[in-house]
Order: structure tokens, then sequence, then C-alpha cells
């Protein structure tokens, strides 16, 4: 007996889908909660490479929020531009 429904009748996620929807989600806390004393943490988030796009850019977002910097802010806008390049928006966050 098939146990699969064709269609499927619902789409689960991922595991490193659900991981990086909490990340973005606790970046987003941080941001919005001043959470400065995870600063390091989230520069880490931004810093690694192969991380999901949208959740470096959340975590960007969040560090770039406990500074003044307009210049940064402007590159942290920038790596959400659809019209770029998925590689040069990573390499904007590095």
């Amino acid at each position: 007996m098939n146990n699969r429904f064709d269609p499927p009748v619902l789409k689960v996620p991922s595991a490193p889908a659900v991981a990086a929807k909490r990340l973005r989600n606790a970046a987003q806390l941080a941001r919005v909660l001043g959470l400065r004393d995870l600063q390091s943490s989230l520069t880490n988030i931004v810093e690694t490479a192969g991380g999901d796009l949208e959740t470096r850019v959340e975590a960007a977002r969040a560090v770039q929020s406990f500074h003044e910097d307009r210049a940064v802010a402007a590159l942290v806008e920038c790596a959400t531009d659809d019209s770029l390049s998925e590689r040069l928006r990573h390499a904007i966050l590095m």
C-alpha cells in the first residue's frame, strides 16, 4: 500500500528551511528589541558564506540597526535587490 498522495496534500518544509526561518525570526526580534548582546552571533550568521541569503540579510539588518552607518545600511538593502545576481548579493554581505 502506498501512503503518498498524488498530488501532495501539503508541503512539509525541510529541516534547513525551518532552521533558516527560525534564524530570520530571531534576527528580526533582535533588531526590533535592540538585543545588542546578540551582535556576535548575528555577525557569524552574516559571514556564513553558504548560508541562506534571506537569513543573512535579516541578520545583517539586525547588526546594522545597532549602529548608525548609512553606508552599511545601503549595502544591506542592495543585498535584497532581486535584479542583482545571487552571487553578487552574497558577496555584498561578506
